[in-house]
């Protein structure tokens, strides 16, 4: 009888030496920052004969449960690898030589088996934001958000050995998300149970010298406006106003670079959304989180072979699809400039609307959107461009990169129908903090809101709705549903 034989990679470092910013556990690996920009890992040791032993009790253990470990608790999983574990050592009478080393092999069975492989201690470190992997044969480089600022990404000791191992990652990744990537269909990308966004080519045909496969990590519980006004994105006052844009069911863009945090704040502040509203989101990618309970979450669908296009499900139909689903609320997650016109049209029949959108000023995305046959008439249509950005922040000769909104701005009608952009808040390097730098009498979108609202006293209202925030921020409601029954006691 034949058997698979399971390859082991164990990776490992020497810490003598080694200049360190930084150290801790992971799943019980070790982690070492260093001065000169790398994450190296340390895993458990295992005797020379740990990856024969390794290999011998692996390939005979029965795992067909572990194929889709999405349709099992991650705890009863645990327990039945170790049943079957101990079953097969048993069977081949090498319990001594397993219970020896069990707590190793049972780290490298379950990295491999039910993890991530090689790249199980990046999946699993709550710190990495992406995980990226060029080619074979080079270490894969990560985002660390206590890092970005000083280093963008780290060197890790971690690689793939060649083209082979790499595929084989790929195929078994995707295969637990019941998706198969193969040399006919070389770009894929897919969800993992834990929200991880992973995309991925396949051989070398589109990327040269081979695979790539990038991971967009999503924290476990949604970031919310709290928050956000904990730490410092956004102050109390500016969402206080967003949330009175909202309310009227105002349509605005969140505009920023790549990795600016554009999707995490329009997710943070769907938390200030009526309660009771029914939500629609569009997205490409999955990455928005609504904690409304009733939210209609569409995706667009790509599909493969001849013909495709016809069967391609767009960021264009869903759009023009939601007017059937009366969304109070239609959140688009990153727009194309030749779709902004069928948003435009969409939320013309009287919902509110938010989408993201590249553009490093609101004059850039004004100028975008002109470039693109949109005119003022449909422009106009907009309330509001809140301007998301990384800010590197220099404390104690440290830099960190810090998401900041930089600013928020009006887009406003003149009567002669031209449009002008005028900022309410703006972002202040010294204090770190946003401010608002013109009289809310004077906010022409803001005293529209209002009077939408039939709000008679501004700043009573303003006030208000800042010591409600504030409220979530001191008892630190940090859950959707903790803020909801906050912020609900305004609409009672």
């Amino acid at each position: 009888m034949s058997y698979h034989k399971y390859h082991l990679t164990s990776i490992s470092v020497d810490s003598a030496g080694l200049d360190i910013l930084e150290s801790y556990e992971i799943n019980g690996a070790r982690i070492y920052i260093t001065r000169d920009g790398k994450y190296l890992v340390n895993e458990p040791y295992l005797p020379e004969d740990g990856g024969e032993l390794y290999n011998s009790i692996l390939s005979r253990m029965d795992l067909t449960y572990a194929i889709r470990e999405d349709s099992m608790d991650p705890g009863m999983l645990e327990d039945k690898f170790e049943t079957e574990f101990w079953a097969t050592a048993s069977r081949l009478k090498r319990q001594d030589e397993a219970r020896r080393d069990f707590a190793n092999l049972s780290y490298y069975s379950q990295r491999n088996m039910l993890g991530f492989d090689i790249l199980d201690v990046l999946q699993r470190d709550p710190h990495i934001e992406d995980v990226l992997c060029s080619a074979p044969a080079r270490p894969v480089r990560i985002i660390h958000n206590q890092y970005s600022g000083r280093f963008h990404t780290l060197e890790t000791n971690i690689m793939f050995e060649d083209e082979r191992q790499m595929r084989g990652f790929i195929q078994k990744t995707f295969s637990k998300t019941g998706s198969e990537p193969t040399e006919s269909i070389p770009i894929s990308v897919t969800y993992m149970k834990d929200g991880s966004r992973i995309s991925c080519t396949f051989g070398s045909q589109v990327t040269k010298p081979g695979p790539i496969i990038a991971i967009r990590k999503f924290p476990e519980s949604p970031i919310t406006i709290t928050g956000m006004i904990q730490s410092k994105t956004i102050s109390l006052e500016a969402a206080a106003y967003m949330w009175t844009l909202f309310d009227a069911q105002a349509v605005g863009l969140v505009i920023g670079a790549t990795g600016s945090g554009k999707t995490t704040l329009m997710s943070a502040m769907m938390t200030m959304l009526n309660p009771s509203w029914r939500i629609l989101t569009i997205e490409d990618t999955l990455e928005l989180r609504v904690p409304h309970a009733d939210w209609v979450r569409y995706n667009t669908r790509k599909s493969y072979g001849m013909l495709s296009d016809k069967f391609n499900v767009t960021i264009r139909h869903l759009i023009d699809s939601s007017l059937t689903q009366r969304p109070d609320f239609e959140i688009v997650g990153e727009i194309r400039v030749d779709d902004m016109d069928s948003l435009f049209q969409a939320v013309g029949t009287g919902h509110g609307g938010l989408t993201s959108f590249h553009a490093y000023s609101p004059y850039g995305a004004i100028t975008r959107l002109r470039g693109n046959g949109i005119g003022d008439g449909e422009i106009s249509l907009l309330w509001f461009v809140v301007h998301a950005r990384k800010i590197n922040i220099r404390q104690d000769g440290i830099i960190t990169a810090v998401r900041r909104v930089n600013d928020i701005s009006e887009v406003v009608p003149n009567k002669d129908g031209s449009i002008r952009i005028d900022k309410i808040f703006e972002y202040f390097r010294d204090g770190d903090i946003i401010k608002r730098i013109k009289p809310l009498n004077e906010s022409q979108r803001y005293v529209e809101a209002t009077d939408i609202l039939g709000i008679m006293n501004h700043t009573h209202d303003m006030n208000i709705r800042m010591e409600l925030l504030n409220r979530c921020v001191t008892s630190k409601a940090n859950k959707p549903e903790e803020i909801f029954k906050i912020l609900g006691t305004y609409y009672q």
